[in-house]
């Protein structure tokens, strides 16, 4: 006799709220990324920052100093399978911003974005960088799990970005989980 399979296999993934972080010098640049964002990807419902960006100098030689992290919450959820193609869209975005946006500040990368999507138990980050906690996705695309939401609270991994790490972001955090769980309840 087959064995029966656990229910859970076939349910589908439940939809994540698309969150878009942005680091950049200045107001205007975050406004122009803004603006492209949503033209690309859909209505900002909710923004978090700016925070100061001093977790790492690693940009610094590519996208200059003082930078400053935001978030953009995107309207509508999505399925989790579209992580890949938010991180393609928002590499085009940052290209036509060294194109556009570079030369006139002075600096080879004025914006970088980073897609994630964020469901009621994690927060997935997109990336182009493959490291030994990635899953790779297609065309170049991997994702992580950066946070849990665990006992009331988000949770660090031990590769989570020491910004992540903070807590920081937790509470623009905790307002996108709410939207998703209203959404699920509606």
């Amino acid at each position: 006799m087959p064995r029966a399979r656990p229910a859970h296999v076939d349910v589908m993934p439940g939809l994540a709220l698309p969150i878009v972080g942005v680091l950049a010098r200045d107001d205007s640049t975050h406004a122009w990324a803004r603006e492209r964002v949503a033209a690309a990807l859909g209505a900002v419902v909710d923004e978090g920052g700016p925070w100061p960006f001093e977790a790492t100098d690693y940009y610094a030689a590519e996208s200059g100093t003082p930078l400053a992290r935001r978030f953009l919450a995107l309207g509508e959820r999505v399925s989790p399978g579209r992580l890949a193609d938010l991180k393609l869209a928002t590499g085009a975005i940052e290209a036509e911003a060294a194109r556009v946006l570079g030369p006139a500040v002075g600096v080879a990368r004025p914006l970088n974005l980073d897609p994630g999507l964020l469901d009621p138990r994690r927060l997935v980050l997109a990336s182009t960088k493959d490291r030994s906690q990635r899953i790779w996705l297609r065309d170049g695309i991997y994702a992580e799990v950066t946070l849990l939401y665990r006992s009331g609270g988000w949770e660090a991994l031990p590769w989570t970005f020491p910004d992540f790490r903070a807590g920081r972001y937790d509470e623009f955090l905790d307002r996108c989980r709410r939207r998703v769980l209203d959404a699920d309840q509606a």
